[in-house]
């Protein structure tokens, strides 16, 4: 029996925070008003010399998910590799540790809160923490195989099928369509091929003399066959520019100002990375006000349709309170079971300047200045960069069928829109403080591309900063698309079984 022994490696480096959950403390989620409650975070993975990593089981996971929706051509040929019950795999996928700029000293945490639906503010006991690293951190994805020059009498696989698989996947990641570890529906874990790099690929034939030789030596170089990068995504992207004349705070804690132990505690806003990094607001902040605007819509919608619709949800934990959401709202956003068709990314700030807002507490019987209860907010003062939402269209599809139904994937394109235009005309606020006044957008222009016979045309809306201007467009797009669905329009489709 002769075996052919390959290394594949690659250098990626991460574009966006990148988690991947380990074991988890249990977290007592006992009400206990008592006890001030602290958040416990969601551990990296590690390694038994706790160095923070991706396991190879996780890697392999996303490397079969991105093959599969890349290359499905090739999906049946490729089967083989990844093993089965029946047959182990010929591919070993080896964890990746991070390297020494992220040990398990200094990765970061961000906050995050899940916040009640029916109430408008975060949920008793619904504080999270998540240890992520930071954006521009290398990865070295490293993948060894070994395969039979005999496969049809000495079973496995041939090494032409391997070296077929190492060029294909050379061309994925070409691409930005590889993601690691969770929380990708807010942009989370993506990596890319690190500039100025190409992936290495060695070989050594351990049926020979020479290929003993060379399997002490770490292999021969082989050069891959060359595979076109895979077409572009059918995604649906969406990116808005804009403004806040309010300003806009996604807090990240309260802090003193250093050597003034009496100052006053000041609210800082969250930066991507270090505090000399830009300031950011996460996706999933964002993502979370489309939502509670979407499922708003929705719900006032079937309730005016149906009285008997409307049920008392107002007690419901928050994770029950998204399974509850219409069917539209979970296609878009997903919910505990399903994952949503919307990602959006975070949005960075255009520099760090900040400005400083003081406050104080009235005291509601006298109308007075409360004693002590002066608070500092700092406001990013910069512009934004641009809000990017993307759409897999391959998940805009019915949740109760595996079947693809452009109908539905148009209605909850309505259903988003209505929120953008919200969005657009000023009434929906992102961030923290909207009631005090924050989180005003104004939006420049927005930006759709994505399927045609979806669309249509590509969105092009610039209507010169002006409110009203750039929320009519909008609605006069999603009227387009709401005439290709049958009478009714998409509001037929809030519920599972109808709009057949």
């Amino acid at each position: 029996m002769s075996l052919m022994r390959y290394w594949f490696s690659a250098t990626l480096v991460t574009t966006s925070p990148l988690h991947s959950s380990g074991l988890d403390e249990e977290v007592d989620r006992t009400p206990d008003f008592d006890q001030e409650r602290t958040a416990v975070p969601r551990s990296f993975s590690r390694t038994v010399d706790g160095i923070p990593s991706l396991s190879g089981r996780s890697v392999k996971g996303a490397l079969r998910s991105a093959m599969t929706r890349c290359f499905p051509s090739e999906e049946e040929r490729f089967k083989p590799l990844w093993g089965s019950l029946d047959a182990a795999s010929p591919l070993t996928i080896h964890p990746i540790a991070l390297s020494d700029v992220c040990t398990g000293e200094n990765l970061l945490l961000r906050d995050g809160i899940a916040v009640d639906r029916y109430w408008g503010t975060a949920g008793h006991g619904a504080l999270f923490q998540h240890e992520v690293a930071p954006a521009g951190v290398p990865l070295l994805l490293s993948i060894s195989a070994q395969a039979s020059s005999r496969p049809d009498i000495e079973g496995g696989v041939s090494p032409r099928l391997v070296e077929d698989f190492f060029a294909y996947l050379s061309a994925l990641l070409d691409t930005d369509r590889l993601a690691f570890g969770g929380r990708r529906s807010v942009g989370w874990g993506r990596v890319k091929l690190k500039d100025d790099t190409q992936v290495s690929c060695r070989c050594a034939d351990l049926g020979s003399r020479k290929g003993l030789i060379a399997l002490h030596r770490g292999g021969d170089d082989i050069e891959l066959d060359f595979v076109p990068r895979p077409p572009a995504s059918d995604r649906i992207s969406i990116d808005i520019a804009w403004t806040s004349p309010s300003g806009i705070l996604i807090a990240s804690g309260a802090l003193r100002d250093e050597g003034d132990p009496d100052a006053p505690e000041i609210t800082r806003p969250l930066h991507m990375n270090d505090a000399d990094s830009p300031f950011v607001i996460p996706g999933s902040s964002i993502r979370g006000a489309l939502r509670a605007r979407c499922s708003r819509i929705a719900r006032t919608i079937i309730a005016d349709g149906d009285e008997r619709q409307i049920d008392d949800w107002s007690d419901l934990e928050v994770h029950e309170q998204l399974r509850r959401d219409p069917v539209l709202v979970r296609i878009l956003f997903g919910d505990t079971g399903v994952k949503g068709a919307l990602s959006v990314l975070d949005t960075l700030a255009q520099g760090c300047s900040s400005k400083r807002q003081t406050h104080n507490a009235g005291d509601r019987f006298s109308g007075g200045v409360v004693d002590g209860l002066l608070y500092t907010e700092e406001i990013p003062d910069d512009g934004w960069n641009e809000i990017r939402l993307e759409i897999d269209t391959a998940l805009l599809a019915r949740l109760d069928s595996p079947d693809q139904d452009p109908d539905y994937a148009r209605a909850a394109l309505c259903l988003l829109g209505l929120a953008l235009a919200e969005l657009a005309s000023g009434a929906l606020a992102i961030g923290s403080r909207g009631t005090r006044g924050l989180g005003e957008v104004r939006m420049k222009a927005l930006t759709v591309d994505g399927p045609e016979e979806l669309l249509g045309q590509p969105w092009r809306i610039n209507s010169m900063g002006d409110p009203r201007g750039t929320a009519e467009e909008i609605l006069a797009r999603l009227q387009g698309i709401n005439e290709l669905l049958p009478s009714g329009g998409w509001s037929l489709y809030l519920h599972e079984g109808n709009g057949q």
